[in-house]
Formats: C-alpha cells, structure tokens, sequence
C-alpha cells in the first residue's frame, strides 16, 4: 500500500493535507477522519494481537504501543518523504517490521 501511495502522483500530499486540516472540529472531514483512525487503529490492533499469539511478532511488546509507533512511523515517513521523495517508506516499515519479530 505504501508503494501504491507513494507512487500516485499527488496522493501523499492530498492525505497529509486533508488529515492535517480534518484536525480541525470545524472541518467537515473531521468525524471521517477520527472514525477511520479508530477503525484502521482497532483492525491492526486486532492483527498485531494475533500475531502476538502466533509467534510472528514478539510477545513481549504492548500491542497498543506496536500499533501507535507504526502509526507513528507511517505519518512521520509520508511527511519526510514528501520532502524527500528518494526516502524508501515501504523498506523503512519492512525494517520496523524486523525489530518487532
């Protein structure tokens, strides 16, 4: 997904810009975006928890800190990558992807 985003011309900009002014209660975006965070933010929660109990990523980890660091990683990856569009965002998540296994 990260490849297919970074790979439309425009894509990452219009989400960063959309997100970042959906901040605003005002904004008629702004329940969209706080519901779609709290759907996708459950969902990899719920996918993180499983592959706690099947071994794939360490179990000695805080599901709930998992999902907000890749959470995290990802914001902060579109952004840089915005200004630097050589930085590889998919093989930076791969990396975050080796350290949690």
């Amino acid at each position: 997904m990260i490849r297919h985003n970074a790979a439309v011309p425009g894509l990452v900009h219009l989400y960063a810009r959309l997100a970042a002014e959906a901040g605003d209660p005002e904004h008629p975006a702004h329940d969209f975006f706080r519901t779609r965070t709290a759907t996708l933010q459950a969902k990899a929660r719920d996918t993180i928890v499983a592959a706690q109990e099947s071994g794939e990523i360490r179990a000695d980890l805080d599901p709930d800190w998992i999902m907000r660091a890749g959470h995290a990683l990802a914001d902060g990856l579109q952004s840089a990558w915005m200004l630097d569009p050589t930085i590889d965002m998919a093989a930076d998540v791969e990396q975050f992807l080796r350290l949690i296994r």
